[in-house]
C-alpha cells in the first residue's frame, strides 16, 4: 500500500508541474475585415529591363482592437499571409495573376516588416504577461515589375493575419485580426504592330542557274508600325523556322528550303537593302528609333541561290520560313 501511495504522489507532482509550464495567448473572436483599394493603371514597355516597384504605395486601413491575453513569457505580435502566395525571383515579392507583375506587402508600424508565407515577428508587446487590446495597422502594398509583362488585369486577393504569441509560431498563439484585401490594376504592355509579310520570289526557269548563281532579287519591307511613346528601345531578331537551317557564313550564307518544297539544289538568301546578309539569331536594335514612337520600315531583299556545285537544279516548289522576335524595352 505504501508503495502505491508514493507512486500516486509522484504522478500528481508531475501533473502539477506540467500545468504550471503552459505559455501562450488567447483572445476573443478574431476581427476579420475587407479592404478594396482603388484600381491602379500601369503602363510600361513589354520587355522593360528595370525590375522594381511601379505605381503608388497602397496604404491599408487598420483593423479593430481585440483583447488578447498572454502568459508564460514575453508577448509579441506576428504577421503572415493567410493563404500562401507564389514567390518571385525578387526577394519578398510575390507573383500576381498577370505575368511579369508581382506585389510586395509590408508593415511599417514599428520598423519595416515584410509580410510573407512564413510567420514573422512584428513588434514586442510586453516583456511578460499581457492582457489588453491589439489590432492590425500600417499595412502597405506595392506592385513590382518582376519580368517581361503581358497586358491584363491583376485581380489577386491577399489575406494578412495578425497573431499574438510568446514564441515565433502559431502553435499556442491567437489570431486576432484578419485583413482580406481586394485590389486590382490594369496593366498595359507597350508594343508595336509587326505584321507578317509573305514574299513571293517569283517563278524562274532553272536554266538561269546555269549561267548565274542567283535568281533576280526581290525587294520587300519589314514594317514595325504604331509604336507608342514610352518605349525606350525596340529590337528585333530573325531566326529560321523549325526545320530550316542556316548554311554558310557572312554574305555567303543561305537558308535551306522547308519540308514542303519539292525543288532541289537551291536555297534562299535574305539580305538588307545594302546587300549585307541578315545576321540570324542575333538581337539587333532598331536603327533610328525615337522614344516618341511612330512607324518604321526596314528595306530588305531576297533571292534564290544555287547550292549545287555539280548537277542541275531540280524543278519544283521552293519556299522557306523566317520567324522574328521583338523586344520593347
Amino acid at each position: 500500500m505504501k508503495k502505491h501511495l508514493n507512486t500516486l504522489m509522484i504522478f500528481l507532482g508531475l501533473f502539477s508541474l506540467s500545468s504550471m509550464s503552459w505559455a501562450g495567448c488567447s483572445s476573443g473572436t478574431p476581427y476579420s475585415y475587407t479592404v478594396t483599394s482603388p484600381k491602379q493603371t500601369l503602363k510600361m514597355p513589354r520587355d522593360i529591363t528595370t525590375r522594381g516597384p511601379i505605381g503608388s504605395v497602397i496604404s491599408i486601413a487598420a483593423g479593430a482592437a481585440v483583447n488578447i491575453s498572454c502568459t508564460g513569457g514575453a508577448t509579441s505580435t506576428y504577421l503572415k499571409f493567410g493563404s500562401p502566395l507564389e514567390p518571385s525571383d525578387i526577394p519578398d515579392v510575390y507573383k500576381t495573376d498577370v505575368p511579369g507583375i508581382g506585389i510586395k506587402v509590408w508593415d511599417d508600424f514599428s520598423g519595416t516588416v515584410v509580410v510573407g508565407n512564413d510567420i514573422k515577428k512584428w513588434y514586442a508587446v510586453s516583456a511578460g504577461n499581457y492582457n489588453g487590446g491589439a489590432w492590425l495597422t500600417n499595412i502597405k502594398m506595392q506592385y513590382y515589375v518582376i519580368g517581361p509583362i503581358e497586358t491584363g488585369t491583376v485581380s489577386l486577393p491577399i489575406t494578412v493575419e495578425a497573431w499574438a504569441n510568446t514564441t515565433l509560431s502559431t502553435v499556442g498563439g491567437t489570431r486576432y485580426n484578419v485583413l482580406n484585401w481586394n485590389g486590382s490594376a490594369d496593366i498595359t504592355a507597350y508594343t508595336c504592330e509587326t505584321p507578317n509579310f509573305p514574299v513571293n520570289l517569283g517563278t524562274h526557269d532553272r536554266g538561269i542557274f546555269i549561267q548565274n548563281a542567283t535568281s533576280p532579287t526581290k525587294s520587300f519591307d519589314f514594317k514595325i508600325n504604331n509604336c507608342p511613346s514610352g518605349i525606350a528601345k525596340v529590337s528585333y531578331l530573325f531566326k529560321p523556322a523549325p526545320g530550316v537551317n542556316i548554311v554558310g557564313t557572312g554574305n555567303n550564307q543561305y537558308l535551306t528550303l522547308d519540308s514542303s518544297s519539292t525543288a532541289k539544289g537551291v536555297g534562299i538568301q535574305v539580305m538588307y537593302e545594302n546587300g549585307n546578309s541578315v545576321t540570324f539569331n542575333t538581337k539587333t536594335a532598331l536603327t533610328g528609333y525615337s522614344t516618341s514612337g511612330g512607324s518604321y520600315t526596314i528595306p530588305m531583299k531576297a533571292h534564290y541561290i544555287r547550292t549545287r556545285d555539280v548537277g542541275d537544279v531540280e524543278v519544283g516548289t521552293a519556299s522557306t520560313t523566317v520567324e522574328f522576335e521583338m523586344w520593347y524595352e
